[in-house]
């Protein structure tokens, strides 16, 4: 069976109807830029009916359709820093993939061995499917899915003349990695027997895309879809998400002071690069807020044990390389990926990767000059592999009437080769200095 290997984001994130007019609101947050939002009936619909389960103070903020964002959370009143925005019991409405079974006639249908063996995006791409086909207004369910939006801008849904653009660039691996598996779960879908209208590759495209920005991992093992929690939007600087407590209810907190009207923020997970939110999410976070923005450098090494090639506790590393300087313990990796690279297998023994036990700064003179020469040769190889250049990065950037998501990409792609320059000059200094 396919299984996804990109981690569910962690949102780990009255009258109180929106009168039916267009409005703006003064961001309190860094850019303090007016953001106009409409009223949004059909979301407000869906949060009455989570109050109705879970009682009217289980949710202190109204839904709005929020230019530029799409949907998002706006405060009822008055919020205060550490304040519950929302609390609901999960079993009121979390859709977790047990209750995608039970609710689901396509995955009742099926003998339930093989829906023990299906891994849990899979079940939740299959229920996706059947309430889309049989959506009415009649629950909270169904009033969820005339809310799911068609299109949500990640890579599943991306022309592969986009994708190519990434290639040379860690980026281009992530966003493979994501669409094969998308591949595999659509090959288990269609080795069930099930009834063709779940196969629609169309329909389990955009359930896999949907599940791709909207699943919520709830504890360590849960992963699931939270209707209407998901309408809050993403900000860098937010320390809010959605988060379980120990009674099993499902809630998020005020990490600072809302006025009314004002759209309530979450985090999306605070150490994801803007090309990594542009890949799941579709959006680009502005580049002066992210201040994990990095470029993503893998350095990959393969262990020797006797007659065996093993890689526990090593493989692949990636380093956030940022303007700011060489992270800590790229250095031992480059040294151990330099001796690897020399030798006639191509892996390292246990006694050289003894090296990864200390910190950069136990390296001898010499091993250090090695790993600068060996990080400053393979960041010029990586630039040189990237199909897209500076140049043409640029060219995207400042084409005038370009597709916003190839703007985007070209933004992403700009910044990490401005990384890779500014990263080989300031190892190319320290060499010298040695």
């Amino acid at each position: 069976m396919g299984s996804w290997s990109i981690d569910a984001r962690v949102r780990d994130g009255r009258d109180r109807r929106l009168s039916p007019r267009v409005f703006s609101f003064l961001g309190r947050g860094k850019q303090n830029v007016s953001v106009q939002m409409d009223a949004d009936p059909e979301g407000n619909h869906l949060l009455q009916k989570i109050r109705e389960v879970a009682g009217e103070s289980s949710c202190r903020v109204s839904s709005a359709l929020v230019s530029g964002q799409g949907r998002g959370m706006v405060s009822d009143g008055i919020l205060l820093p550490g304040q519950d925005v929302c609390r609901v019991p999960m079993d009121c409405f979390v859709i977790s993939p047990a209750r995608a079974v039970q609710m689901s006639d396509g995955l009742q249908a099926l003998d339930e061995h093989i829906v023990a063996e299906l891994p849990d995006w899979t079940i939740l791409a299959l229920y996706l499917v059947d309430v889309m086909q049989q959506r009415t207004n009649s629950s909270l369910y169904s009033a969820y899915a005339h809310v799911l939006p068609q299109e949500t801008g990640s890579v599943l849904e991306w022309s592969d003349d986009d994708v190519e653009l990434l290639r040379g660039s860690h980026l281009h691996t992530i966003a493979s990695e994501i669409r094969h598996a998308a591949e595999s779960t659509m090959a288990d879908v269609e080795a069930l027997p099930c009834p063709e209208v779940y196969k629609d590759r169309k329909m389990l495209v955009w359930a896999l895309s949907i599940l791709l920005t909207r699943v919520v991992r709830l504890g360590q093992d849960l992963q699931a879809l939270c209707p209407g929690l998901d309408f809050f939007n993403h900000d860098c600087s937010s320390e809010s998400f959605i988060l379980l407590d120990e009674n099993n209810r499902v809630y998020v907190k005020a990490d600072r002071l809302y006025m009314p009207g004002e759209q309530v923020m979450i985090s999306y997970g605070n150490q994801k690069t803007r090309g990594e939110f542009l890949l799941q999410y579709g959006f680009l976070p502005p580049a002066s807020e992210n201040t994990y923005d990095a470029c993503l450098f893998p350095i990959d090494i393969v262990l020797e044990d006797g007659d065996d090639v093993v890689t526990d506790g090593i493989g692949e590393k990636v380093f956030p390389l940022s303007l700011q300087g060489l992270p800590e313990g790229i250095l031992k990796y480059a040294a151990v990926a330099s001796i690897q690279e020399q030798q006639s297998g191509g892996y390292v023994t246990k006694q050289d990767n003894n090296i990864l036990d200390g910190s950069d700064g136990d390296l001898s003179k010499e091993t250090r000059k090695r790993a600068l020469k060996w990080l400053i040769g393979r960041m010029k190889q990586r630039q040189h592999d990237m199909a897209t250049s500076m140049e043409d990065a640029k060219r995207l950037v400042g084409k005038d009437g370009l597709d916003t998501r190839r703007q985007h990409i070209g933004a992403v792609l700009l910044h990490e080769h401005r990384v890779l320059s500014k990263a080989q000059f300031m190892a190319q200094q320290f060499y010298r200095q040695l």
